[in-house]
């Protein structure tokens, strides 16, 4: 039977595989492209036996609303208030519910695409680093066998790899000097989930750096409003449609939801008074880096720009009240990237992918991992990759903050 189905998978894919060797990635060494080929092909394949297992939010949620699409004529559906969820990803649902396809391979199909999507911007990332092409065909496979990359969308049923392959593509395009495009795949990734906006802080300090008019940030609310408009044309009230992030903001009233963050050392806080003050001092915190960042003398290049990146993306997470084990979903793909570039960190993502696998452990599978512990690993983590920044930034003594 594997026998079977696998000759099966890769009789499916093999077409597709090929136009990403040979039109995408423009793989040229004949060695590296029958690896990426395999790769691909195992990747998928470990995919397809994660797809039957059902999670709780699927239950609870995914599975209502596709079935909702389904019940209520498809695209019409969407001018109802039937999901938390911003309209681009309930269109990807209303697509997949016009196929021959169940409601949980149609959310995990999703998910799974994006893998693929993330994986190829990490390809593209280190290719700009390195020139190599068998380097980048390693980054690529590393994503694509990351644990949590995997567990999320196949596994899982989430989606946090879909806005997380737009950040990766903005910095890729922000990489190349394309501030358009970069501003566009920000649009799209903030159009897709909140949590985008852990990343904005760079866009900041580019600007002040002058690396572009402040006339390309009206870029990003011109994608999201582009993003929400179907619903609206097709019946869904304008404040209905907006408004959706505000509420998701007030739906939970945890300071950490199974997440590694400082929190799990105050468990017990008054939860009113920990998130205004976490709100307040990661408001402070940010700002305070801005100025750090903006402080240093001379151009911010791709290094730094991969630095910057990363920490954004694992330090708001840790010090932001309310925050899910998913948060730092985003982190764990950068991390990669992290340790491409600068190997000497090679240990960056194997701690990012064994704190939040270990976080993903009470809601997947009942385990109960010591979330102390755990936030202690995160800490060590953000004091290394901040401490490397500065020191890259400020490297001599010198060189005067203010």
């Amino acid at each position: 039977m594997f026998t079977i189905i696998s000759a099966l998978v890769v009789l499916f894919c093999s077409p597709i595989v090929y136009f990403i060797l040979k039109r995408v990635l423009k793989i040229k060494k004949t060695g590296n492209a029958i690896f990426v080929f395999v790769m691909i092909i195992f990747a998928i394949a470990i995919r397809y036996y994660l797809f039957d297992f059902q999670s709780g939010d699927y239950g609870s949620f995914l599975n209502k609303w596709y079935e909702f699409i389904k019940t209520n004529g498809g695209y019409k559906a969407l001018s109802h208030n039937f999901s938390d969820y911003n309209p681009p990803y309930l269109y990807l649902l209303t697509l997949f519910s016009y196929l021959p396809v169940g409601s949980l391979y149609a959310v995990k199909s999703i998910s799974v695409a994006f893998d693929f999507v993330a994986a190829f911007f990490v390809f593209k990332l280190v290719e700009r680093k390195y020139k190599n092409e068998t380097v980048s065909v390693f980054s690529f496979a590393t994503v694509l066998f990351a644990p949590t990359v995997i567990f999320n969308g196949s596994y899982w049923g989430q989606s946090d790899i879909i806005y997380s392959a737009f950040l990766l593509a903005s910095i890729y395009f922000l990489s190349k000097g394309k501030n358009a495009l970069s501003f566009i795949m920000y649009g799209l990734s903030i159009s897709f989930k909140l949590q985008a906006i852990f990343l904005f802080p760079i866009y900041i300090i580019l600007f002040l750096k002058k690396k572009f008019s402040f006339a390309g940030f009206f870029i990003i609310p011109a994608i999201f409003f582009l993003s929400v408009l179907p619903s609206v044309i097709i019946g869904r009230p304008w404040m209905d449609a907006f408004s959706i992030y505000l509420f998701q903001v007030k739906n939970y009233s945890s300071l950490a939801l199974n997440a590694p963050t400082v929190y799990q050392w105050f468990s017990q806080g008054d939860f009113l008074t920990f998130s205004r003050i976490g709100l307040l001092f990661s408001a402070a915190a940010v700002c305070a880096f801005v100025f750090l960042v903006y402080k240093k003398k001379g151009e911010i290049n791709n290094n730094h720009i991969v630095k910057i990146s990363f920490v954004l993306l694992s330090v708001i997470p840790f010090f932001l009240p309310r925050m899910h084990e998913r948060y730092f979903f985003p982190a764990d793909v950068f991390s990669i990237v992290y340790a491409y570039y600068f190997p000497r960190y090679f240990f960056i993502p194997i701690g990012m992918q064994i704190i939040s696998f270990l976080s993903y452990g009470p809601f997947l599978f009942g385990s109960s991992p010591n979330f102390k512990v755990l936030s202690f690993g995160m800490l060590a983590i953000i004091i290394i990759v901040l401490a490397d920044l500065f020191l890259d930034l400020y490297p001599k003594k010198r060189d005067v903050i203010i």
